[in-house]
C-alpha cells in the first residue's frame, strides 16, 4: 500500500511542483490575485490558524523594500539569488536573514516573480513591515540547479539539493552576508554560529525536502526552519511517509550529532488540507510528536520548537505559499 502512494505521489510531485514552483511566473501570479480578502489587516495569532492575506496588503505599501539580483560563484559555476531590502535598509543597522528556497523546476523568481520590485509578495512584506507587525529583514531567494543539472526530474532535483548545503555554508552566506548588513560579524562560520537566532532557512515542495536537509546539517548557522508541504527525505524520496518513525528518529539525532538541544531550535511546518504533500508531511509530523527532541505547540516559541498548521482547503500552489508566509513571519521576528 505504502508504495502505491509512493508511486502516485511521485507523479504528483512532479506536476504539482511545476505548476506551484515553476518558471509560469504570469500564471503564478495571476492565481495568486484570487485569494479572498481578509477582514481585518492584523497579525495573524501566532500557531493557530492560517489567515488569508488582506487586499490591501497585495498592492503597494508607502514605505517600499528594495529586491535586486545578486551574482555569486561556487565551485561549479556562477549562480545567482534574489535580495530582498527593506525600506531605510542601512549598513549602520544589522538585519535578520531568511534564506526562500523553490520547488522543483522553480528558480530563484519563484518566490517574487519575474517583476520582483513590483511583485505581490514584495508589497505582503513591505506592508507587514511598514505596519509594524514584524523587524524588518533581508530575504534571500537561491537555487538548488546548476546550468549542468536543472533537469525537473525529481531525481535529478533530488541530487542537486543533497548538494545544496555545501553550496549554502561556503559559497552563498559568506557572499550575502559580507555584501549585506546581518547580525553576522564575520561572514564566516564562526560568524554564523554566532548569529544563528537571527538566521531561518525555509522552502516549498522540494524546497522543503531541502530545508529539512539544512536542518540536519547546517543547524550550528540556522535557529529557525520554515518547511512547506513536503517532508525529509533523510531516509529517501518520501521517507516522511513510508518510514515516518526511522525519520523522525533521523532528524532527532541530527540535533544531537550537531551538538544541540531540544531549546536550540524552532520548526515551522505547514501545508494545506488538499495539498498532495500533506499525508507524508503529517506522517513524520506525527512521528516527531512521540519524541523528546520535539515539543509541539500552538501558544508560543517558547513553549515548544514544534509548531504545524495544515490550512483548509490549501493546494500545492504558490499562492498557498505568499499565505503561509504571511502569517508565519510576523512570529518569526516580532518587531
Amino acid at each position: 500500500m505504502i508504495k502505491k502512494w509512493i508511486s502516485l505521489l511521485t507523479a504528483a510531485m512532479l506536476v504539482f511542483s511545476l505548476a506551484g514552483c515553476g518558471n509560469s511566473t504570469e500564471t503564478q501570479q495571476s492565481n495568486d490575485s484570487s485569494v479572498p480578502s481578509s477582514e481585518t489587516s492584523s497579525a495573524p495569532v501566532f500557531g493557530t490558524t492560517i489567515e488569508e492575506i488582506p487586499d490591501e496588503y497585495k498592492t503597494a505599501a508607502s514605505e517600499q523594500g528594495k529586491i535586486v539580483r545578486f551574482d555569486y560563484p561556487t565551485s561549479a559555476e556562477d549562480k545567482y539569488a534574489y535580495v530582498y531590502t527593506p525600506y531605510g535598509y542601512s549598513e549602520d543597522n544589522c538585519y535578520d536573514i531568511l534564506y526562500v528556497m523553490h520547488g522543483t523546476g522553480g528558480s530563484p523568481e519563484f518566490l517574487f516573480g519575474s517583476s520582483p520590485d513590483s511583485s505581490e509578495m514584495k508589497n505582503v512584506i513591505d506592508h507587514l513591515i511598514e505596519n509594524g507587525e514584524m523587524r524588518p529583514m533581508l530575504i534571500v531567494t537561491p537555487t538548488f540547479y546548476t546550468e549542468k543539472n536543472h533537469n525537473i526530474n525529481v531525481n535529478v532535483s533530488w541530487d542537486a539539493v543533497r548538494e545544496f548545503p555545501d553550496e549554502l555554508v561556503n559559497y552563498l552566506m559568506p557572499a550575502v552576508e559580507s555584501n549585506y548588513s546581518t547580525y553576522a560579524k564575520t561572514a564566516d562560520a564562526e560568524g554564523f554560529k554566532e548569529s544563528r537566532e537571527h538566521r531561518a532557512f525555509s522552502g516549498f515542495s522540494i524546497g522543503s525536502v531541502t530545508t529539512w536537509l539544512v536542518f540536519e546539517q547546517c543547524l550550528p548557522y540556522f535557529h529557525d526552519f520554515i518547511p512547506i508541504s513536503c517532508d525529509s527525505w533523510t531516509m529517501g524520496q518520501y521517507g516522511g511517509l513510508s518510514q515516518s518513525e526511522q525519520t523522525a528518529e533521523a532528524l532527532a539525532n541530527a540535533v544531537t550529532a550537531q551538538g544541540y538541544t531540544s531549546e536550540d531550535f524552532f520548526i515551522y511546518a505547514v501545508t494545506g488540507s488538499d495539498d498532495f504533500a500533506k499525508p507524508m508531511m503529517s506522517a513524520q509530523i506525527n512521528a516527531m510528536k512521540e519524541l523528546e527532541m520535539f515539543r509541539f505547540t500552538k501558544t508560543s516559541r517558547e513553549s515548544g520548537n514544534l509548531n504545524y498548521l495544515v490550512k483548509e482547503g490549501g493546494t500545492h500552489e504558490l499562492r498557498y505559499v505568499q499565505m503561509y508566509l504571511y502569517n508565519i513571519l510576523p512570529d518569526l521576528w516580532p518587531a
